[in-house]
């Protein structure tokens, strides 16, 4: 996946962001392999930023579309995650914890993909 300047710009600043319609599909036939990856993560979080990274490298390759949520927004994903941040789901499995290699990730994604 190759994001736009706009969406980098987006993801640098922990927005939310999602790959553009052309690069999850598979090629005219319009199959949609899009992978939905959720970083749950907070504020001024080192092994966060880290993971932020390691997803940007990775989606370099692997189509996906990405939302970065704040646990310290609701009491309920405080409760949840706590001090296990940054946790990583991958279609909404919970599949990494802390940190994260990009070559561990981008098998996962490309398994996720087959």
């Amino acid at each position: 996946m190759r994001m736009t300047a706009y969406a980098m710009k987006r993801f640098r600043r922990g927005w939310s962001c999602r790959a553009d319609a052309w690069s999850v599909t598979e090629g005219r036939r319009g199959v949609n392999r899009m992978i939905r990856i959720t970083l749950y993560s907070r504020r001024d979080c080192p092994l966060c930023d880290e993971m932020r990274s390691v997803v940007a490298t990775v989606g370099r390759g692997v189509p996906f579309r990405l939302e970065i949520v704040d646990v310290d927004t609701d009491p309920s994903l405080v409760a949840m995650y706590g001090e296990e941040v940054p946790v990583l789901c991958v279609n909404g499995v919970k599949t990494f914890v802390g940190r994260v290699e990009a070559p561990v990730l981008r098998r996962r994604l490309e398994r996720e993909r087959a």
